[in-house]
């Protein structure tokens, strides 16, 4: 079901923050490196969000997610397995991998002018 545009729920949940719509694999699972990269975003010097995009209604715990049960958004995101979008507050695009990267992150929120951006907190 789509919400201006965006599946339902979406729309509520962006902006006020820089975030990073993730797209999970389709087991729905994390590996380790992923946890530790989603959780270096929590806690750095400017946080970053996750926003874990799942199929099949999982939810995974310890960070906010959204199911995409028909896969409408990675559709109109062109996102695979991984794929990436970091927003900034206002829920503008910033950048996009197909495979997170945690010092490319920080590029990106220091060209849009994040303070200590990609710097772990103090």
């Amino acid at each position: 079901m789509l919400s201006d545009g965006l599946p339902q729920g979406l729309a509520a949940r962006l902006g006020g923050c820089y975030q990073l719509l993730y797209f999970v694999r389709g087991d729905g699972l994390l590996d380790d490196e992923e946890r530790r990269m989603l959780h270096a975003l929590l806690r750095a010097r400017t946080p970053v969000l996750p926003l874990l995009i799942t199929r099949g209604g999982l939810k995974i715990q310890g960070f906010e997610s959204l199911v995409d049960m028909e896969g409408e958004l990675a559709r109109r995101c062109d996102a695979r397995a991984r794929t990436s979008y970091l927003l900034d507050p206002q829920a503008r695009v910033l950048a996009r991998w197909r495979r997170l990267n945690l010092d490319e992150v920080g590029k990106a929120m220091a060209r849009s002018g994040a303070q200590g951006a990609g710097e772990p907190a103090g």
